[in-house]
């Protein structure tokens, strides 16, 4: 996921687009505050806060690239961000892990991610956007989240209910000026026994 933020220019639209395509195809949300679907990209235009969020399902090596991440100020004037966006996979992150649990009990989800970023941790709604849940700095669900040395950060779910059941993600999170990357590394999936 890739936040762009402009907050100088909140209710503006926004668009992100590929440079190499000579930013041919922009994708916009068309509305604002609802994820829209386009093509293998989700996009929320949050006009309250001044921030488009690109969801990538499913990256491939052709999403690679050099992207602008922008706002159409005026009818001839646009302001936008540059971005590189690199699709790599590394092999010490486990791609999917499947969590079971009982009812009522306690369930620890456990990930790694590089010790030089903050933790992300989401979790897939009905429309297979990753809702934030927990990051290394607010949690907001019932349970913890530490860090350490090793790079491994745990989430404890405490009495889990039917409504935790699903996929969660694990991933890392890196922030600039005006943008942050959230990239989701580990899969979880959460059954109930």
């Amino acid at each position: 996921m890739i936040k762009c933020e402009h907050p100088q220019h909140k209710t503006k639209p926004k668009y992100i687009c590929k440079e190499s395509d000579g930013c041919s195809e922009r994708r916009n949300p068309g509305v604002q505050h609802e994820w829209m679907e386009n093509g293998d990209v989700s996009l929320y235009d949050d006009t309250r806060a001044g921030v488009l969020m690109v969801f990538f399902r499913e990256l491939k090596a052709a999403d690679a690239g050099t992207y602008r991440c922008g706002v159409n100020v005026s009818h001839y004037t646009e302001s936008f961000t540059e971005l590189q966006l690199n699709v790599k996979h590394d092999a010490k992150y486990p791609k999917s892990v499947t969590e079971s649990a009982h009812l009522g009990e306690e369930v620890n989800i456990t990930c790694q991610i590089p010790e030089e970023h903050e933790v992300h941790f989401c979790k897939e709604d009905d429309n297979n956007i990753c809702q934030n849940i927990s990051s290394s700095k607010v949690t907001q669900m019932n349970g913890s989240s530490e860090r350490n040395e090793e790079r491994v950060f745990t989430v404890i779910i405490s009495n889990v209910s039917v409504r935790d059941a699903g996929v969660y993600w694990c991933g890392a999170e890196t922030r600039d000026t005006y943008l942050t990357f959230i990239s989701l590394n580990t899969k979880v999936q959460l059954n109930f026994t």
